[in-house]
This record gives C-alpha cells, structure tokens and sequence, in this order.
C-alpha cells in the first residue's frame, strides 16, 4: 500500500472532498441498532445479505453478528429463498435479473419484526479503457502516473455509480462515488483522485453501476466518514428498508472491472 492516504467523494460536478484531522467527539452511547446490508449482484446474479448489530460511533467493525433470520426475494415473479454461514452472511445463487427489473427483499429478524425494500437494477455500465499520464514529483523528478478511466454514460437515464481501485491487490482507501446530472449520455474521461501511481504498479479499476437507494446511502456514508471543520455532526445514514429504526440498504448493483500496468 502507498505511504499516502486520501478519501474523496467525487461527483462530476467536480466537487471533492479531502479527509482532514481526525477530531474525537464526546458522544454518547446509544442503544445497539440492527444493520442489514443487502445487495443484489447483476453480473453474478446473486444476492448477498449481511446482518449486524451497529457499535459505538468510535468502535471498530468488529460487530455482532445477527444469525436466525429468514430472508425472501421476489423478482420476476419467483421468489427466492436464501442460504446462512451462521455468522451474519445470507445469499441466493442463480437469480435471473436485468436492467429495469424491479426486486422486493422482506425479511423476518430474530427478533420478530418484519422489514421490507424494493429496488430497481441500474444500466449495466461497462468500462471502455483505462490510461495513465506521467508526470514528475516536483522537489526531485521522481516519475510517477496519474490514472483515468473511460466509458459511455447511457442517455436519457439518471445513472449512479462507486468506483474501487486495487494497487498491486490492495484496495485503496478512495472512496468515490459518480452521478450524471450534469453530464447525461456523455462519453466520460475521468481521473482517479488519490496519491500518484508508481513505476510497475499493476492497477485494477473497478467500476460499479448502482441504484439510487444504493448511492444516497453511500453519499450520507461519505459525509459522515469526512473530519475536520467542514465535517458533518455524525448521524445514521437513512436507508431504504421500510423501519426508519434499521441501518442498511437495500442495493443492486453491477461490477465491470478492467486492469493496467504502469510502465516501468
């Protein structure tokens, strides 16, 4: 892993937003709170749940797990039933799901309540190309490459995306996310914001297609993550399961991943 750490959210707007000093607040302890992170993988058709039981604010994502429900998927007329590791991890295989479909996910928790969302499969987005552009540290000359990644944003759509960038098979730290307000169904070369790549470095570029749900859960995530004096009072990010008191989403989202070596 690089030596530098950024976090960013990027919007094509071109609105980004830099990590800053780490302010440690006095707050208090609330009550545990369940999280259900649900998502729907169009280009695996698969479906993956995880069921936890939220922390303090500073506490590490070492969380409990929540085994015991019963989770159901309808979607084009069939409903599918879902499988348990026993350690919070939930999925179903061989779903059949395209762009424009509509899924609905109820699940009964261990607890006794019942909750509910409904989402709809984004375009899948496919990645054209990635590139690079070299350039020189100031103070020194040291050669290092800045990546951008290139695709066709589909017209007449509101279209959301997140991209993952893995260096030499660690994940970065950016935290990216994409929307087309202000560029719809046009041809998009984007650069990757974060600390410079360096010679031999093999890049793998993830981009994700996402549904709305998905995205303005992610975006509050963001904002929250961010410190310093710009930064947000925490809060819990609003989801779209049915039961303001859960944490979680409800997503679908598709995966198309390219990789690049940068030169020697």
């Amino acid at each position: 892993m690089r030596s530098l750490s950024y976090c960013f959210l990027c919007l094509l707007t071109l609105s980004f937003t830099a990590c800053q000093d780490v302010i440690i607040l006095d707050l208090e302890e609330s009550a545990q709170q369940t999280i259900v992170e649900a998502d729907i993988l169009s280009d695996a058709q698969r479906a993956e749940v995880r069921l936890s039981k939220s922390g303090g604010f500073y506490q590490s994502n070492d969380f409990e797990m929540v085994n015991g429900a019963s989770i159901t998927l309808s979607l084009n007329g069939q409903n599918y039933s879902f499988q348990s590791d026993n350690n919070g991890y939930y999925w179903a295989d061989s779903l059949q799901i395209q762009a424009g479909d509509s899924a609905f996910m109820s699940i009964s928790l261990p607890d006794g309540r019942q909750i509910s969302a409904a989402a709809t499969c984004p375009n899948s987005v496919l990645l054209d190309s990635l590139s690079y552009e070299e350039f020189s540290f100031p103070f020194g000359g040291q050669i290092g490459y800045r990546l951008y990644y290139h695709f066709q944003d589909p017209a007449d759509t509101a279209n959301y995306y997140r991209t993952k960038v893995w260096t030499n098979g660690e994940i970065e730290d950016n935290y990216i996310l994409i929307e087309d307000e202000l560029r719809d169904g046009d041809y998009l070369d984007l650069p990757f914001f974060g600390p410079p790549f360096e010679p031999e470095d093999s890049i793998q570029l993830q981009l994700i297609s996402v549904n709305k749900a998905y995205y303005d859960y992610f975006e509050q995530v963001s904002e929250v993550s961010q410190s310093g004096a710009s930064a947000s009072v925490p809060y819990n990010p609003k989801g779209n399961w049915d039961d303001p008191s859960i944490l979680g989403y409800f997503g679908i989202i598709h995966r198309h991943q390219l990789q690049i070596e940068m030169p020697q």
